[in-house]
This record gives structure tokens, C-alpha cells and sequence, in this order.
């Protein structure tokens, strides 16, 4: 892979993570955010096309390319520090099924389940499943199963904002940028598992900006700097 390469995939990421953002900022504005599970089998129910299923084939999107990014990232770093760069890669597989099977479940698995959950014969155990699954509800235990993995992703963040940082010009800012999202998503984890929502969100909240930031000084950064060059031999641009 070529580093022109990985800029356009990081930007396009960007681009997705922008649009998922854009999209729970005007669903919040304008209302109709599920404040419970009834209102959350409503909104999944009625499926709008534009909050419902743009949003989420969006945000599956995103998962799989935040995949590709951080797969770039270890091609490209891996001469650079090959153990550091085999602990940052290690678990992107798991951050991608967690981000993945959370986002696409609700484009496959829910409808299925609000079609059994008002059937009498399977009601009751769609109803459990639906609470579990269902994302948009606050009791949902999947909302936290996804945030997992952006704990999860605080390691990758963390390991290549540093490996990136020492590389020097251009890449520092990128890289201190990416580091501090991995450090402000750590937290999260304890949060999910002492069910502390705070702890939660604002990490969230918080890495989820850097992890913008950062991705839009590493992506014009790997497009401007050329020559093209097999990533992992770009010394020169220390």
C-alpha cells in the first residue's frame, strides 16, 4: 500500500465518522430521539431512511474502514517499532466485529425481532432480545457492548499516535492527537463495567473529537508528502 493510499482511505473515514455525527446532531435537534424502549421500537419500526438506515449503513461502513486505517497504520510503522506495532494491531479485528455486529444488527437482526415481538407465540422472548439488542433504547445492553470496543480502540490509538509522534515532522501533531483520543478512551472501559455512564460517555465524547482532529492531520499529511512509497520505507520523511 502506498501512503497516498492511506490518506484518501483515513479521509473518506473521516468523512463517515463527520456524517455519522451530523446525523445524531439533527436527530437530537430535531426531537425524535427514543427516550425509552417503546419509543426505540417505534423509531427502529418505522426505519427512516435517512436517521435510521443511512446512519447505520454509514456507521458499518466507518467500522470496516476504521479497520483498514488502522491496518495501514501498522504497515506503514511497523519497521519503525515491529513489537509496538503488532500490540497496536493486535485487536482491531475484535474492535471491528464489535463495531460491526452492533451497527448492521440493527439493519439485520431487529426488524426480524420487532416482527416476532408482536407475533403472541414469541412475543415475550423477542421482547428480551429487543431490549438487549435494540441500540436507540437507554436499557440496551448492545449500546454497551459497542462502546467496549471504543475502549478497545484506545490501544491502537495509543500505540500509533506514539509510534507516529516519534516520527517527526510532519507527523507529530497527527500522532499527539491520535495518542491523546487512545488516552481519553481508555477510561471507558471502567466505565462499562462498573456502569458508570459519565465515565462513558464523555471519554466518548471526548476521544471521539481528537480521533477527528488526528485523522485529518494524518490523512492530508500522508497526501502531501510524496513521493509514493511502499509504506514502512519512508524514512526520509522523518
Amino acid at each position: 500500500m502506498k501512503q497516498k493510499t492511506l490518506g484518501i482511505i483515513i479521509l473518506i473515514d473521516l468523512v463517515l465518522l463527520l456524517t455519522w455525527l451530523a446525523l445524531m446532531v439533527v436527530l437530537g435537534a430535531s426531537g425524535q430521539m427514543p427516550g425509552d424502549f417503546k419509543e426505540a421500537v417505534a423509531f427502529a419500526a418505522e426505519g427512516d431512511w435517512l436517521f435510521y438506515t443511512l446512519n447505520y449503513a454509514n456507521a458499518s461502513m466507518y467500522a470496516i474502514l476504521n479497520g483498514l486505517v488502522f491496518a495501514g497504520l501498522y504497515a506503514m510503522l511497523k519497521d519503525d517499532d515491529p513489537g509496538w506495532a503488532a500490540m497496536g494491531v493486535v485487536l482491531v479485528p475484535v474492535i471491528v466485529f464489535i463495531n460491526l455486529f452492533s451497527y448492521l444488527s440493527q439493519l439485520v437482526l431487529v426488524p426480524g425481532l420487532i416482527e416476532l415481538a408482536a407475533a403472541p407465540e414469541s412475543g415475550a422472548a423477542a421482547e428480551v432480545l429487543l431490549r438487549s439488542l435494540l441500540q436507540t433504547s437507554p436499557e440496551s445492553a448492545l449500546l454497551y457492548f459497542d462502546q467496549f470496543g471504543y475502549f478497545l480502540l484506545s490501544v491502537p490509538g495509543l500505540v500509533f499516535g506514539i509510534l507516529l509522534y516519534r516520527r517527526g515532522k510532519p507527523h507529530k501533531v497527527g500522532g499527539a492527537l491520535l495518542a491523546s483520543s487512545g488516552a481519553f478512551c481508555a477510561p471507558i472501559g471502567l466505565g462499562v463495567l462498573a456502569g458508570i455512564g459519565w465515565l462513558v460517555d464523555a471519554p466518548s465524547m471526548i476521544g471521539g473529537v481528537l480521533m477527528m482532529l488526528a485523522f485529518g492531520f494524518i490523512g492530508v499529511n500522508l497526501l502531501r508528502h510524496q513521493p509514493e512509497m511502499v509504506l514502512g520505507a519512508e524514512k526520509d520523511l522523518k
